[in-house]
C-alpha cells in the first residue's frame, strides 16, 4: 500500500484526546485547508526526543510537544525513524500525530445493531426465552417488524438498537409479522444503544511510539 494512504496518523484535538487514525493524504490536505475561511484546519505535532551519549533517542519522555502549521513543519528535519515524502523541491517529514486544532469534541464510535453487536450486547441470550443461543438458532428480531414500520407512524429504518434484540429462530419463526402484543409475547430485556466507545479505546495497532504519549494517559 502507498504509503500516502496508509492509516499512520494518529488525529487528536484540542485538548489532546484522540479523534481517530487518519492517512498522510488527508492530513496533508487538512493542514493546507481552510476551516472556517481564515484558520486552517489542523497542526501536525513536532514530538521531540533527547538522545543518549550513544546518539540513541529516548523515546520515553518527550522534551517537546508542539503543533505546528505547515509553513512550520515542513521545516523540520528528517530522523532515521521518520516516514516522508518527497516533492521536487525538498523531503518532507510525515507527522505521526496530527491535530484539529480548532475541534474539542471527544471521538468516539457508534456500534452498529449488527449480529455479531447484538450478541455482545445481551449477552448471546434470546430477549424473550434466555435461552443460550448457538450460530444455527440465532436470529435477528425487530420487535416491529419491518413490514409493520410505517404502519405504526415510524420513520427512518426499522434497523435501530430500540428496534432489535437477539433471538431464537423458532421464536422469532412463529413471531412472523404480527407485533410482540399480537403474538404473545413478553421481552426479558429492555432494548437500548450500548455506550458509544472511545476512539482510544479501538486502536490496537500502535503503529506509531507518538502515540502511546496520547493512548496511555
Amino acid at each position: 500500500m502507498n504509503i500516502l494512504n496508509s492509516h499512520i496518523v494518529l488525529v487528536i484535538n484540542r485538548n489532546y484526546q484522540i479523534l481517530g487514525v487518519t492517512t498522510p493524504q488527508k492530513c496533508f490536505v487538512t493542514m493546507c485547508s481552510s476551516s472556517n475561511g481564515e484558520n486552517l484546519a489542523s497542526k501536525a505535532v513536532i514530538i521531540d526526543y533527547d538522545r543518549d551519549e550513544k546518539g540513541n533517542y529516548i523515546f520515553d519522555s518527550p522534551t517537546n510537544i508542539k503543533p505546528v502549521f505547515f509553513d512550520e513543519w515542513i521545516k523540520q528535519e528528517i530522523r532515521p525513524f521518520d516516514n516522508f515524502i518527497s516533492t521536487t523541491k525538498q523531503k518532507i517529514r510525515i507527522p505521526t500525530v496530527l491535530q484539529a486544532h480548532n475541534c474539542t469534541k471527544i471521538g468516539y464510535r457508534e456500534l452498529k445493531p449488527n449480529n455479531r453487536n447484538l450478541i455482545m450486547r445481551y449477552g448471546n441470550r434470546c430477549a424473550y426465552t434466555n435461552q443460550i443461543l448457538t450460530n444455527k438458532t440465532f436470529s435477528k428480531d425487530h420487535i416491529i417488524p419491518k413490514s409493520r414500520w410505517k404502519e405504526m407512524g415510524k420513520h427512518g429504518s426499522p434497523d435501530i438498537w430500540e428496534n432489535v434484540v437477539p433471538c431464537h429462530k423458532d421464536v422469532n419463526s412463529a413471531k412472523g409479522n404480527r407485533l410482540n402484543s399480537e403474538a404473545g409475547l413478553q421481552l426479558l430485556v429492555k432494548p437500548s444503544a450500548p455506550r458509544p466507545i472511545p476512539m482510544s479505546e479501538l486502536i490496537k495497532d500502535i503503529r506509531s511510539r507518538d502515540w502511546e504519549l496520547f493512548l496511555y494517559k
